[in-house]
């Protein structure tokens, strides 16, 4: 692994994402910084094409255990394709998932780690190394609800053990971090960050100096923009071209954010959508009988009209069924569309994007464009279109806009969603 975690300014970025919602959201980020094409990998086998492509890999390691996770990261750094490839590492900007995991292997290899999850756009700031959504302390918030953890105090909370130091606004914009990074031990360079300027900044920072820039898309996007090949390239690798439009959308609103109810009943007035709600327990229990009837139900009435599935849950579940949940979906989305490519398929939440897609044998998604922030249409060697989207991302006409952007319309709306 040594000597290919980072490198000059000059080498070519690949991004590591730990769940795929975050993966696709960073390669939409990197259409819109002038990369001419991004493609996601789902696993940490990660096949370059260069000419001008992004890899953004998505290692599933979100909800792993931390051996496990650790691991993931260590095998994509040691695939990477030639050398000396730059890394990033996409984190949630929410700080769930194995922060301290993940990013201690750059560490143990001596390189330091530039992080800000700060993702302003959505208000979610670093202030004094607190995280805050729209001005409040993330452990003040309910964004942690649906996890088994309570949330962080301050982002090097959520980096347990790992060696860290803080940088403060007045740091990142005097121009005093660059001093930081080249000075001590390799450690978590741990920056506040309010604006869009301020992740720029970092990323300046980051991109000329031998360290791990991690954090948000935003933050990454700028990264990419510095990194992004200068000419376009004498053999221009082929681009898979984009999917027809879909004759028949099936979204999944695989998420527990808050905003997910209000964007379901936007789009139950959408004519030609169907909203089809299945109960908690029986993905749960997930018998055979019953997700193969579903499956069957869900293909009938695809027939007609596009569809939504939506989670109606009356208990919290804990990780154990919160998996089964994940599986019973995969099975059930996947069925219902396996015989028709004309099918596109919308998904929200990264965990259940990842599992529909193993199901359907899905290894490569070139990136086509985004519908809001967050909200990326990609499409699979199949020919079938695919949207994926964070689930707490998006406001409450989001799944509407996604449905319009895949089917016949073929209907951007641009916005901040």
């Amino acid at each position: 692994m040594d000597g290919q975690l980072s490198g000059a300014a000059s080498r070519t970025p690949v991004v590591l994402a730990d769940d795929l919602s975050g993966a696709a959201e960073v390669a939409g980020v990197a259409l819109r910084t002038g990369w001419t094409a991004a493609q996601v990998r789902l696993g940490s086998e990660i096949h370059a094409p260069g000419g001008g492509t992004l890899t953004v890999a998505d290692l599933d390691s979100r909800y792993l255990g931390a051996a496990s996770a650790r691991a993931r990261v260590e095998t994509a750094v040691r695939g990477l394709p030639g050398r000396g490839a730059r890394v990033a590492k996409k984190i949630d900007s929410l700080l769930r998932g194995n922060l301290e995991a993940e990013l201690a292997p750059f560490l143990r290899h001596g390189t330091t780690v530039v992080l800000c999850p700060a993702l302003p756009g959505l208000g979610r700031t670093v202030v004094n190394g607190e995280l805050l959504l729209d001005g409040v302390a993330l452990h003040e918030t309910p964004a942690w609800s649906a996890e088994r953890r309570r949330a962080p105090r301050s982002v090097r909370e959520a980096l347990g053990a790992l060696p860290s130091r803080g940088a403060p606004l007045t740091d990142v914009r005097s121009g005093a971090l660059p001093t930081l990074l080249r000075s001590g031990d390799p450690c978590v360079a741990v920056c506040d960050a309010v604006d869009d300027a301020d992740l720029r900044l970092i990323a300046d920072a980051a991109h000329q100096h031998d360290v791990v820039l991690a954090g948000s898309a935003d933050l990454i996007g700028h990264l990419l923009s510095r990194s992004r090949p200068a000419f376009a390239p004498a053999t221009p690798v082929a681009v898979q071209p984009r999917p027809e439009p879909a004759h028949r959308v099936l979204g999944v609103v695989g998420t527990a954010a808050p905003i997910a109810d209000r964007q379901l009943a936007h789009t139950a007035a959408t004519p030609g959508v169907l909203i089809r709600r299945l109960d908690l327990k029986d993905l749960v229990a997930g018998d055979r009988q019953f997700l193969a009837r579903t499956s069957c139900d869900l293909a009938a009435a695809l027939v007609e009209r596009s569809v939504c599935i939506a989670v109606d849950a009356g208990f919290r579940p804990g990780r154990t069924e919160q998996r089964r949940v994940k599986e019973s979906l995969a099975q059930i989305v996947a069925d219902a569309v396996a015989h028709d490519v004309r099918i596109a398929l919308f998904l929200t939440g990264g965990e259940t994007a990842r599992a529909v897609l193993d199901r359907l044998s899905v290894t490569t998604l070139p990136v086509y464009d985004e519908v809001h922030h967050g909200a990326v249409i990609a499409g699979t060697s199949a020919g079938r279109l695919v949207a994926i989207r964070p689930g707490s991302f998006g406001n409450e006409a989001s799944i509407t806009q996604v449905f319009r952007a895949l089917g016949p319309e073929r209907t951007i709306t641009r916005g901040t969603g």
